[in-house]
Protein backbone atom coordinates (compact mmCIF):
# COMPACT_ATOMS: atom_id res chain seq x y z
CA UNK A 1 0.00 0.00 0.00
CA UNK A 2 1.41 3.29 -1.14
CA UNK A 3 1.79 6.35 1.62
CA UNK A 4 0.98 9.64 1.13
CA UNK A 5 2.22 11.11 4.29
CA UNK A 6 3.40 9.99 7.53
CA UNK A 7 3.10 12.06 10.35
CA UNK A 8 5.24 11.83 14.34
CA UNK A 9 3.92 14.21 17.28
CA UNK A 10 4.80 14.04 20.67
CA UNK A 11 1.69 14.26 22.95
CA UNK A 12 2.69 16.01 26.28
CA UNK A 13 0.15 15.44 28.83
CA UNK A 14 2.29 16.90 32.11
CA UNK A 15 5.90 16.19 32.24
CA UNK A 16 7.68 14.60 32.55
CA UNK A 17 5.17 12.31 30.49
CA UNK A 18 5.53 12.52 27.12
CA UNK A 19 4.28 10.02 24.86
CA UNK A 20 5.16 10.12 20.71
CA UNK A 21 2.27 9.91 18.54
CA UNK A 22 3.19 8.06 14.66
CA UNK A 23 0.17 8.08 12.37
CA UNK A 24 0.63 6.92 8.58
CA UNK A 25 -2.19 7.67 5.98
CA UNK A 26 -2.33 5.56 3.36
CA UNK A 27 -3.53 7.19 -0.25
CA UNK A 28 -6.98 5.08 -0.25
CA UNK A 29 -7.47 5.16 3.32
CA UNK A 30 -7.01 9.44 2.41
CA UNK A 31 -9.20 9.50 -0.45
CA UNK A 32 -12.08 7.63 1.12
CA UNK A 33 -11.95 9.78 4.09
CA UNK A 34 -11.78 12.78 2.22
CA UNK A 35 -14.11 12.01 -1.19
CA UNK A 36 -17.37 13.67 0.52
CA UNK A 37 -14.99 16.80 0.81
CA UNK A 38 -13.59 16.37 -2.87
CA UNK A 39 -17.18 16.14 -4.17
CA UNK A 40 -18.38 19.29 -2.22
CA UNK A 41 -15.20 21.26 -3.67
CA UNK A 42 -16.59 20.25 -7.21
CA UNK A 43 -20.05 21.54 -6.40
CA UNK A 44 -18.87 24.97 -7.70
CA UNK A 45 -17.49 23.61 -10.98
CA UNK A 46 -20.37 21.87 -12.17
CA UNK A 47 -22.83 24.61 -11.12
CA UNK A 48 -21.11 26.81 -13.20
CA UNK A 49 -21.01 25.31 -16.07
CA UNK A 50 -25.29 24.70 -15.46
CA UNK A 51 -25.35 28.50 -14.99
CA UNK A 52 -23.63 29.15 -18.00
CA UNK A 53 -26.16 26.46 -19.91
CA UNK A 54 -22.76 25.13 -20.79
CA UNK A 55 -21.43 21.28 -21.73
CA UNK A 56 -17.89 20.14 -20.17
CA UNK A 57 -16.97 19.82 -24.04
CA UNK A 58 -16.89 23.66 -24.54
CA UNK A 59 -14.40 23.52 -22.46
CA UNK A 60 -10.68 23.89 -24.36
CA UNK A 61 -8.48 23.63 -21.37
CA UNK A 62 -8.80 22.99 -18.13
CA UNK A 63 -5.87 24.70 -15.85
CA UNK A 64 -5.34 23.37 -12.64
CA UNK A 65 -3.59 25.88 -9.57
CA UNK A 66 -3.83 26.07 -6.59
CA UNK A 67 -3.20 23.22 -3.44
CA UNK A 68 -5.59 20.82 -3.54
CA UNK A 69 -5.05 20.25 -7.53
CA UNK A 70 -1.86 18.51 -6.73
CA UNK A 71 -4.28 15.85 -5.06
CA UNK A 72 -4.03 13.05 -7.76
CA UNK A 73 -7.84 11.72 -6.69
CA UNK A 74 -8.78 15.41 -7.45
CA UNK A 75 -7.10 15.32 -10.69
CA UNK A 76 -8.94 11.92 -11.48
CA UNK A 77 -12.53 13.78 -10.70
CA UNK A 78 -12.01 16.76 -12.82
CA UNK A 79 -10.77 14.11 -15.93
CA UNK A 80 -13.80 12.73 -15.23
CA UNK A 81 -15.66 15.88 -15.43
CA UNK A 82 -14.37 17.24 -18.27
CA UNK A 83 -13.38 14.21 -19.95
CA UNK A 84 -10.15 15.53 -21.33
CA UNK A 85 -5.64 16.30 -20.44
CA UNK A 86 -5.50 18.40 -17.35
CA UNK A 87 -2.72 21.50 -17.66
CA UNK A 88 -1.05 20.68 -14.91
CA UNK A 89 2.51 22.47 -15.66
CA UNK A 90 1.82 25.95 -14.22
CA UNK A 91 3.40 25.72 -10.60
CA UNK A 92 0.23 26.18 -8.77
CA UNK A 93 2.40 28.14 -5.72
CA UNK A 94 3.31 30.72 -8.28
CA UNK A 95 0.39 31.23 -9.69
CA UNK A 96 -1.61 31.59 -6.70
CA UNK A 97 1.10 34.10 -5.28
CA UNK A 98 0.77 36.26 -8.78
CA UNK A 99 -2.72 36.35 -8.55
CA UNK A 100 -2.61 37.84 -4.82
CA UNK A 101 0.21 40.35 -5.68
CA UNK A 102 -2.18 41.52 -8.44
CA UNK A 103 -4.76 42.00 -6.45
CA UNK A 104 -2.67 44.21 -3.95
CA UNK A 105 -1.07 45.93 -6.25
Amino acid sequence: MEYIASFECVYVLRKPYEEIISIEVHRTDFEKSCEHLFDRGLIPVTRLLDELNMESSNIDEVVLVGGTTRIPFVKQKLKSIFSKQLNDKIDPDITIAYGASSILT
